[in-house]
C-alpha cells in the first residue's frame, strides 16, 4: 500500500510540474535610434517573454515596418530570458548587443558596414496604445484553408474593412511588407482581413502550392475572404473593399468578376 502511495505521489507531481522561468529585464518596449555618419534612424522594440526565450518584434518607421517580427530578416534569431549580451539581425547587419540592467539601456554595434553603425535604446513605459483589436481566424472553401487574422478598429461605429491581397512568393501574415501595411490601416480606423497566401504558414494549398496555384484559383481565396466578411454581421462593416498588392493587382479584377464590389 505504501509503494503504491508513493507512486501515486510521483504520478500527481509529475503531471503538475509547470516549469517557471525568470522574468527577463529585457521583456517590455524599448525605443531608441541607430546612427551612422551623423544620420539619426528612429526604432522601437518590443521583447516578448515567451517562456525561456524572447520574441522580438520592431518597428521601423523610415521604411514604414510596424509590429513586424524580427525573423522575417533573418529566421531563428533566439535571445535567452536571462541573455545580457546577444545579436541581432533586423536588416542593417548583424549588431552585437549589451544590455545594461541598472540604466535598462541597450547599446551595441554592427561592423558589417564601414563605418560602423550604432544602436541605443532605452527601455520605455509602456507601448503606443493600439487602436484595434485582433482576431485569429481561419476561413474555408472547397478544400482549402487559409488562417487569417482580423485587425478591428476600435470603435462604435460602422467602420470600412479591406481584405489585403498579396503579391507572389510564400506571403504570411508574418512578413513585415504584407502585415506593416495592415497596422497602418487598422491604427487609421480600418478594418483589415489578411491572411497566409494559400501553401504558406498555416493555410493549405490543396493540390497546389503559393507558387504554383494560378490567379484565377487564388482569386477564388479573395471571394471566400469576402463571403466571410459578409456572414460577419457583428462587425459593423460600413463597406468591403479589396487591396492589391504587387500580384494581388491581377488577382483582384479575377475576384471581383466573381463578387462585384469596391476595390
Amino acid at each position: 500500500m505504501e509503494k503504491l502511495k508513493c507512486s501515486l505521489l510521483t504520478v500527481i507531481s509529475f503531471f503538475f510540474f509547470i516549469p517557471v522561468y525568470p522574468q527577463s529585464s529585457l521583456a517590455g518596449h524599448w525605443e531608441g535610434a541607430m546612427t551612422r555618419e551623423g544620420s539619426v534612424q528612429l526604432l522601437k522594440f518590443d521583447f516578448l517573454q515567451e517562456g525561456d526565450s524572447i520574441e522580438t518584434h520592431m518597428d521601423d518607421p523610415a521604411i514604414g515596418f510596424y509590429d513586424c517580427y524580427l525573423d522575417d530578416y533573418a529566421p531563428n534569431q533566439k535571445i535567452a530570458v536571462t541573455d545580457s549580451i546577444f545579436s541581432l539581425d533586423f536588416g542593417y547587419g548583424i549588431f552585437k548587443l549589451y544590455l545594461n540592467k541598472t540604466d535598462q539601456e541597450i547599446t551595441g554595434i554592427s561592423d558589417d558596414w564601414k563605418p560602423a553603425v550604432r544602436v541605443h535604446l532605452k527601455k520605455q513605459g509602456v507601448k503606443e496604445k493600439e487602436n484595434f483589436t485582433s482576431e485569429n481566424i481561419i476561413i474555408s472553401h472547397d478544400d482549402i484553408k487559409l488562417g487569417a487574422t482580423l485587425y478591428k478598429p476600435i470603435s462604435k461605429y460602422p467602420c470600412p474593412y479591406v481584405i489585403l491581397v498579396h503579391g507572389s512568393q510564400k506571403v504570411t501574415r508574418r512578413t513585415g511588407s504584407y502585415r506593416s501595411i495592415a497596422y497602418v490601416l487598422a491604427q487609421s480606423g480600418i478594418g483589415v482581413l489578411f491572411y497566409d497566401k494559400r501553401g504558406s504558414g498555416q493555410s493549405t494549398g490543396g493540390t497546389t502550392s503559393a507558387e504554383y496555384a494560378t490567379l484565377d484559383e487564388l482569386a477564388t481565396d479573395v471571394v471566400a475572404a469576402r463571403n466571410y466578411l459578409a456572414k460577419r454581421i457583428n462587425l459593423k462593416i460600413s463597406k468591403t473593399g479589396l487591396f492589391g498588392i504587387s500580384q494581388g493587382g491581377w488577382i483582384v479584377p479575377r475576384a471581383l468578376r466573381t463578387c462585384p464590389g469596391p476595390a
